[in-house]
């Protein structure tokens, strides 16, 4: 045997053998490692409203297609331009995520999503435009968030109903009951009548609509507001006459209704009626959709009506 194949054979081909099986385990641990997968898919309904305001709802599902648990998951969804007028944040299997909001971003943070979890946000969205499409980024410690095309192909058509049905169905009928006057079904009225009690410190109203089953229309509120205002001192009869005020910022309120409260406000002021306040009032209203937005208008006007700017 020459001196190169005995090279070959006493030293180099055990030294591969020797690599080969020093490889194998971490061959066999990449070829069985478990997958890393964070997917989503993007709902857009179809839009509702007139040139330049229109409302849609997006619903966004995102779900561990993996094999690996994920941690500190974070999800944004945010909008270029507008804002969301509502959300709701629905997970599985008792996840409890941490939610903040905006009024052109909603964040969703998620300590651990196991495999199979999954979680959807539901949106409304106010745009300007039809051009105006939310962005999303989706990310976890271990790897990004990435669209799942096939999914969202295959279920198209049944993502849109159940997108809609998500959003309890109201909101496809948002921009319709708007214009014909109509409270969106009643959604966040009571919870704001109430806020507006208590943050007028007619804490005696408040506590009988905390506790009464009957729901407060807005109609009814601009009523209470009038008779208290009547019957009590002058202090009395100026928080009156700022929760009036604070009602005709609310855009959703019926024709009927808001025919009401002016003719309220016309009364309590007396000689110090302004039309010029209540136009500018109506001007900066806002839907009280998700009522974030509203309150901080309620709250600035209470505090300093004189030099209260919309925001």
């Amino acid at each position: 045997m020459s001196r190169m194949k005995k090279l070959v054979f006493y030293a180099i081909l055990p030294a591969m053998i020797a690599g080969l099986f020093s490889l194998a385990p971490k061959l066999y641990d990449i070829a069985t490692e478990p997958k890393v997968e964070l997917t989503y898919t993007v709902t857009r309904g179809p839009e509702l409203g007139s040139e330049g305001q229109y409302r849609r709802i997006t619903s966004v599902k995102a779900v561990n297609s993996g094999k690996r648990a994920l941690h500190h998951l974070q999800a944004e969804l945010k909008l270029p331009s507008g804002g969301f007028e509502g959300y709701r944040v629905q997970e599985s299997s008792g996840l409890r995520p941490n939610v903040r909001e905006s009024k052109a971003t909603i964040s969703v943070e998620i300590g651990t999503l196991h495999p199979k979890e999954d979680f959807t946000i539901v949106a409304m969205a106010l745009i300007p435009d039809l051009t105006t499409v939310e962005q999303l980024h989706l990310r976890s410690d271990e790897v990004l968030g990435k669209k799942d095309d096939v999914q969202e192909e295959k279920k198209k058509s049944l993502d849109i109903i159940g997108a809609i049905l998500s959003g309890f169905s109201v909101f496809a009928m948002a921009v319709i009951l708007a214009r014909k006057g109509y409270s969106l079904l009643g959604l966040w009225r009571e919870d704001i009548i109430f806020y507006l009690f208590m943050r007028l410190g007619l804490t005696e109203i408040s506590d009988q609509i905390k506790l009464s089953r009957d729901p407060v229309t807005y109609l009814r509120a601009a009523d209470i507001l009038l008779d208290l205002g009547l019957r009590q001192d002058e202090d009395i009869r100026a928080k009156c006459l700022k929760g009036l005020k604070c009602l005709l910022l609310i855009d959703n309120i019926a024709r009927s209704s808001l025919k009401v409260v002016e003719q309220n406000i016309r009364t309590l002021s007396g000689k110090s009626y302004s039309f010029d306040e209540l136009t500018r009032l109506k001007k900066h209203s806002t839907s009280s959709f998700g009522s974030s937005n509203i309150r901080e208008k309620i709250d600035n006007y209470i505090s300093n009506p004189e030099s209260f700017t919309p925001t």
